[in-house]
């Protein structure tokens, strides 16, 4: 799942972006931002979106059917779902109450789902999601900075389920625009919240420039990349088009360019990063569709446009200044200057169309971003893809996914509502399937 760099043609070799799995929303309409720009003091950030246009979405959701050979019996079907989660097999005192009598299968989903257990599979269905385990302590000899990180990465690889476990109640799209979440005193650190003496986690406001899940620090770092890479975000991008809808984008080596330019960047979309390394490797936004119609046919639809909303950010999750940038000592290796590198920092309003045929909608940074996904209308589809991949570590199938978008959708578009689909599908509750 992961986007390395893109090669130029003249080294004869190319990353071919791949589409796996899932279905795409349309969209249409515009959300209209304006962003403050860095000042000389080097604290500038980012407006919350002025406006958000409502989207015309087909709510029309019905249960695909399957046909299943042999269905899981009472005692089969109780110990996957306390496997999902609770994250372990039944007591024998619940085997007991089990076999007591018929299993009631509706309540009994219900009722797991409500137990404070159940933060446990949440959890790891978060952390999975999020790829949380990619975050790791910095390799350094200085050991002060060694105990100051091990207790940040501690904590960052909390947060996420923190925020999620206590607003559990919340619709899906909460978690995209959010700026209330929760801080330890080494967290608020990165966030530039007022310190405290506190270990726990406190509520604490996001900055102006973070929203969501995607504008975490730990959601960052766990997917390292960053605008004076020669990935350009392209990682970020991949995380934020699967939590979108559900697709992964994976890289394929030695690929073809394509012939001619195929797909361009939307007209809103800036070119103004045409970058290309002085090794000749070509990685800018705009410079990649450029290559081939092939490198277009994904860059063009998703990696150029949406790595514009995370030029904010470092690879460790934390924000560039200004003067990071004029600091950083690689620019003309990576084919740019830090005068140009100071432009693009700056450079945050691009647009996204979801499904390549409805108008790109208009966005500016992580927050623009996080609105724009939230008001798509596709997250009970890529929940429908997620939840089993993240959770059960199982590919689903059309009725596993219609079933768990369906009670998404009747049930207040909350995570719960959409993990009782997933337990209640009869794909889950099946043994054996027919072929």
């Amino acid at each position: 799942m992961n986007l390395d760099r893109i090669p130029s043609p003249g080294r004869q070799t190319l990353h071919q972006l791949i589409l796996t799995a899932g279905l795409l929303g349309a969209g249409c309409g515009v959300i209209a931002t304006d962003v403050k720009k860095y000042d000389r003091s080097h604290d500038g950030v980012l407006s919350n979106p002025a406006e958000t246009a409502n989207l015309d979405v087909n709510t029309d959701v019905s249960i695909i059917p399957m046909k299943c050979l042999q269905e899981k019996n009472d005692l089969a079907f109780a110990n996957s779902v306390y496997q999902n989660i609770f994250s372990r097999s039944l007591k024998d005192s619940e085997i007991q109450d089990i076999h007591s009598g018929p299993l009631d299968r509706t309540s009994f989903v219900k009722t797991a789902l409500g137990s404070p257990e159940a933060g446990n599979g949440i959890t790891r269905f978060i952390t999975n999601l999020l790829r949380l385990d990619n975050i790791t302590i910095m390799d350094t000899n200085d050991q002060t900075a060694l105990i100051e990180d091990s207790l940040l990465v501690a904590d960052l690889k909390k947060e996420p389920a923190e925020l999620v476990l206590r607003n559990l109640d919340k619709p899906w799209n909460y978690f995209f625009t959010t700026k209330d979440v929760f801080c330890t005193k080494e967290t608020a650190k990165v966030y530039g919240v007022a310190e405290f003496e506190s270990s726990a986690f406190i509520s604490c406001q996001l900055p102006e420039d973070r929203a969501g899940f995607l504008g975490l620090a730990s959601v960052l770092r766990a997917n390292p990349s960053s605008m004076v890479s020669e990935n350009n975000n392209y990682h970020r991008v991949a995380l934020a088009v699967y939590l979108a809808v559900g697709i992964k984008l994976l890289s394929a080596t030695n690929g073809p360019t394509g012939d001619g330019l195929g797909i361009p960047l939307p007209a809103c979309v800036p070119a103004t990063d045409t970058r290309v390394t002085s090794s000749g490797l070509i990685y800018g936004t705009a410079s990649v569709p450029a290559a081939g119609s092939v490198c277009a046919s994904c860059h063009s639809r998703y990696n150029g446009p949406l790595s514009v909303a995370f030029r904010r950010f470092k690879p460790d999750g934390s924000t560039f200044s200004i003067e990071d940038i004029n600091q950083v000592n690689n620019a003309a290796a990576l084919g740019t200057s830090n005068a140009q590198l100071r432009v693009l920092l700056n450079e945050t309003e691009s647009c996204w169309s979801f499904d390549g045929i409805a108008p790109a909608r208009r966005f500016s940074g992580v927050p623009g971003l996080g609105e724009l996904i939230a008001d798509a209308g596709t997250l009970g589809t890529a929940l429908g893809v997620q939840i089993p991949q993240m959770l059960g570590n199982v590919e689903p199938d059309p009725n596993m996914s219609s079933t768990i978008r369906k009670y998404f959708q009747d049930g207040g578009e909350t995570l719960s509502a959409a993990l009782e689909g997933y337990l209640l599908s009869d794909s889950f509750q099946c043994a054996i399937k027919e072929e």
